[in-house]
């Protein structure tokens, strides 16, 4: 018989638990409400689940996002990161100031279905609790050969939350803009720094928090924008 994910021995098959960092320290994002998904909301399809995710290393990987998976919702570890359910994580969105910044899913992905559809109520409720606010994240979950996912997340961008398509190739950029359903990003090689065109005339924009000193999320909001350019993302 399969194994329940909520069973409470197999606390790293629970998908329903997050972190919030309410004034994050990453030097990227800046000072803003950065959250966390557990490693079980990342798709299969995506190319860099593993050791290739930037988000698998350092302290992020060693320790927040294994904290995470190790515990449940109301619990606490390392003297008090606190473990919330959906419900709170809606509560803490709505409670920010109108305008505000905010990323969602530093680490981990929307939540989807075993079937890789992303779960449309809660992407809505992550919707409507940003309403007011200027909410980004990025998703590996198929939009290509899946037509749920294409809808819903353009319905989550119609409510005013932008959900970046990560692209893993200028290649993918131009297939994802193809579809024309949401603004796309691009992850490139680490040392690149200048602009550039993909093979179809698009522009990639390299992060500017990763170009400009003193630049970060909070201050950019370049993948806040409903955007026809590419944002390339360096590798870390």
């Amino acid at each position: 018989m399969p194994r329940d994910p909520n069973d409470r021995r197999f606390p790293n098959r629970t998908m329903d638990k997050y972190l919030a960092s309410f004034s994050s320290s990453n030097p990227i994002t800046g000072p803003m409400l950065v959250t966390t998904s557990p490693r079980a909301s990342c798709p299969l399809t995506c190319p860099l689940k593993g050791t290739d995710c930037y988000a698998e290393h350092g302290f992020l990987g060693g320790f927040i996002w294994s904290g995470l998976d190790a515990h449940y919702p109301g619990e606490s570890f390392s003297s008090g990161i606190r473990v919330y359910n959906f419900d709170q994580l809606l509560r803490i969105i709505s409670s920010l100031a109108p305008g505000a910044p905010w990323r969602h899913n530093q680490a981990g992905d929307l939540i989807a279905d075993r079937n890789g559809n992303i779960d449309s109520t809660k992407l809505r409720l992550l919707a409507w609790a940003n309403r007011g606010k200027l909410g980004i994240t990025y998703t590996h979950h198929d939009v290509l050969n899946n037509a749920h996912n294409r809808r819903v997340i353009q319905e989550a961008i119609a409510d005013g939350f932008t959900v970046n398509l990560s692209a893993d190739s200028i290649e993918e950029a131009d297939a994802f803009l193809d579809l024309d359903i949401a603004p796309v990003a691009v992850i490139i090689e680490g040392n690149c720094r200048e602009n550039f065109f993909t093979p179809k005339g698009r522009k990639v924009v390299i992060c500017p928090a990763r170009t400009r000193d003193g630049v970060t999320c909070s201050t950019c909001r370049l993948c806040a924008r409903n955007r026809n350019v590419v944002v390339g993302l360096p590798k870390l």
